[in-house]
C-alpha cells in the first residue's frame, strides 16, 4: 500500500496563467477556483505588479511623446508625470479592492455564496488581460488596443463569477452586468479624481519648464492672484446669471476680441482674422477667430465671450 504525498504542484506562472485565461478561460477558472489563496497573497503577488503596467506605460508615453491636444503637444515636467502615474497606480489598487468587496456583497442577490477570498480571486484574475493590455498605453497609436483588453476582462468576469461565487449559470449575466455597472461607477469616480489632479498639476507645475508656454505677442501672467479682480468677476457672473440684458453690456465687442489675438504665434504668421456677435433667445455671445499658417503647420485660435450665458 502506498500513500500519495501531498501535492507540491505550484500555481502556474503569470505568463502561463495569462495564456490559460485567454485561450481556455473556463478550464483556467476551474484551476483558480481549486487553488488555495489569501487576499494578501493575491494582492502582493498579482495585483501590485500587474496594476503597475498601465501607469508605467502612461509615464513612458508622457515622457516620450507628450500629450497632444488641439494641434499642440503639451510636455509636462517629469515630477508631474511621475506623480500622475503614482496616483493612477494607487487608484487602480483601490478600485480592485472595491470591486472585490462589491462582488462579495452582491453574491447573495444572485443566489451565490459570499466569500471574500473567492471574490478577490475574481476581481484580480479577471483584470489580468486588461492590465497586460495597459502596456499599449506607452505608444499613442497602440493605445486603442487597451479597449480590447478591457472587453476581454469583462468576458472573463462573466465566466468567473458563477464558478467561483457559486452562482447559478442563469444568474451569470445579471451578476456580471451589476458588477460591471459598479466597476463603471468606480471608473467614473477615478476619472473625476484624475481630472481634478490634472487640473491641480497644471496650476502648480504647468507645462515644460515649470510654466505654460505663452505664444509670441502674448504676455505670460505674473503668477499672482488679484482677489479684488476675482471678486469683481464673481459679481459679474452672478449678474449675468440673473439678467442677460445687463450682462450683455459687460461683453467685449468683436473688435475688442480680435485685438486680443496676436499677429503671430511663434513662427506662424496670422493669415486670417474674423469676429462676430450672435444672439438667440435673449442671450448673446461675441467671438473672434484667427488662423495661423506656415507651410504645412496650421493653428486656429479662437476666443469667445459668454458673459451673457446663464451657465
Amino acid at each position: 500500500m502506498s500513500l500519495n504525498p501531498p501535492s507540491t504542484v505550484r500555481p502556474p506562472g503569470l505568463i502561463a496563467r495569462a495564456k490559460g485565461l485567454m485561450f481556455s478561460p473556463c478550464a483556467e477558472w476551474d484551476r483558480i477556483d481549486a487553488e488555495p489563496a489569501t487576499v494578501g497573497g493575491l494582492f502582493v503577488k498579482l495585483v501590485l505588479p500587474l496594476a503597475a503596467i498601465g501607469p508605467l506605460a502612461l509615464a513612458i508615453d508622457g515622457l516620450a511623446f507628450g500629450h497632444p491636444g488641439l494641434g499642440l503637444v503639451a510636455r509636462w515636467p517629469v515630477v508631474s508625470i511621475v506623480l500622475g502615474a503614482v496616483i493612477v497606480y494607487i487608484l487602480s489598487l483601490v478600485m480592485t479592492w472595491l470591486l472585490a468587496v462589491a462582488i462579495d456583497h452582491l453574491a447573495p442577490g444572485f443566489c451565490g455564496c459570499k466569500n471574500r477570498v473567492q471574490a478577490f480571486k475574481v476581481a484580480a484574475y479577471a483584470g489580468v488581460v486588461g492590465w497586460l493590455a495597459g502596456a499599449f498605453a506607452a505608444v499613442p497609436w497602440l493605445a486603442p488596443l487597451m479597449l480590447v483588453g478591457a472587453g476581454y476582462s469583462l468576458f472573463l468576469l462573466y465566466r468567473g463569477l458563477p464558478r467561483l461565487m457559486r452562482a447559478p449559470r442563469d444568474q451569470a449575466l445579471g451578476y456580471t452586468a451589476m458588477t460591471a455597472g459598479v466597476a463603471l461607477a468606480f471608473g467614473v469616480l477615478v476619472f473625476v479624481v484624475l481630472g481634478s489632479v490634472g487640473a491641480a498639476l497644471s496650476c502648480f507645475t504647468g507645462l515644460e519648464g515649470g510654466e505654460a508656454a505663452a505664444p509670441s505677442g502674448v504676455r505670460a501672467g505674473t503668477g499672482g492672484v488679484d482677489l479684488v479682480q476675482l471678486a469683481a468677476a464673481a459679481r459679474q457672473a452672478q449678474q449675468a446669471a440673473h439678467s442677460p440684458k445687463a450682462a450683455a453690456s459687460l461683453m467685449l465687442s468683436a473688435d475688442q476680441l480680435e485685438a486680443l489675438l496676436p499677429a503671430q504665434l511663434d513662427d506662424l504668421p496670422r493669415v486670417g482674422l474674423s469676429g462676430a456677435r450672435r444672439s438667440a433667445g435673449g442671450y448673446a455671445a461675441t467671438s473672434a477667430e484667427a488662423q495661423y499658417r506656415l507651410g504645412g503647420d496650421r493653428i486656429t485660435l479662437s476666443i469667445t465671450d459668454l458673459a451673457a450665458a446663464r451657465a
